[in-house]
């Protein structure tokens, strides 16, 4: 890596060396920013070719060689790439909400169920006892015999 530096007024080429550790940095941030945008689904941004700045009072023009651009068919392949892991992780995510939705509706039905078959199981449970008491009742009331021989002497 070399940083191109043109003096606009002899047009001569200057070399100069890039300091390692600024190009170490450049590279980690880009790789950083690469592998956000891959996560968030967001596409990667391209470094530009050409970074034109003017110096002190417009005499010297500075150009960054940075690494080269990708061909427009590897930028299509990223981008579909990004694309498709987007249209995956989306289809991944409704997927569970389906299934967490078909499955608070089968919880929610057990539910019902469940308290269904207990108020039927009271229910029968209280009738058994009503009968029970009502039996309970009468056998315990003194029976009432008609002296049919008593009523018809009269």
């Amino acid at each position: 890596r070399v940083r191109r530096r043109t003096n606009s007024s002899t047009l001569e080429p200057e070399v100069e060396p890039i300091e390692e550790a600024e190009a170490e940095s450049k590279l980690e941030n880009e790789d950083a920013d690469a592998a956000d945008a891959e996560e968030s689904g967001l596409e990667a941004e391209q470094p530009e070719a050409g970074n034109g700045q003017a110096g002190a009072a417009g005499t010297a023009f500075e150009v960054v060689m940075d690494e080269p651009q990708l061909e427009p068919s590897q930028a299509d392949k990223v981008k579909l790439r990004l694309q498709q892991r987007g249209a995956e992780r989306r289809a991944e995510m409704a997927r569970q909400r389906e299934e967490k939705r078909r499955s608070d509706v089968a919880e929610r039905e057990a539910a019902e169920r469940r308290r269904a078959e207990e108020r039927q199981k009271r229910c029968q449970e209280l009738a058994k006892s009503r009968a029970a008491a009502t039996h309970k009742q009468q056998q315990l009331q003194p029976r009432r015999r008609i002296d049919t021989a008593s009523t018809s002497s009269t």
